[in-house]
């Protein structure tokens, strides 16, 4: 893979760790989605869920003969129900 696509996508893989270890152990989520965020924990889940994502989809080339690709998309649309699901106000009752 290039260089112009691997930098970004490990910068972003990095970032999105950061924020997901630190949603689960503290707590804290992002600025502009702490009111929309209801469920930090299962948030920071999620973000670890997208960064294997997007580190799954940097290994991805016709060389490979695993599916990277295929894997990472899968991964990366469970990490996004859980993020919806992370969303949602939590049951009282």
């Amino acid at each position: 893979m290039r260089w112009y696509v691997v930098v970004p996508f490990a910068v972003l893989s990095t970032l999105a760790t950061a924020e997901g270890i630190a949603a689960i152990t503290t707590g804290w989520v992002l600025p502009w989605l702490r009111n929309k965020v209801s469920r930090p924990r299962l948030w920071g889940y999620a973000s670890l869920l997208m960064a294997a994502c997007l580190a799954l989809q940097m290994f991805d080339s016709p060389k490979t003969r695993f599916p990277f690709g295929d894997l990472g998309v899968t991964v990366g649309f469970v990490g996004l129900v859980m993020m919806v699901v992370a969303r949602r106000p939590a049951k009282v009752g």
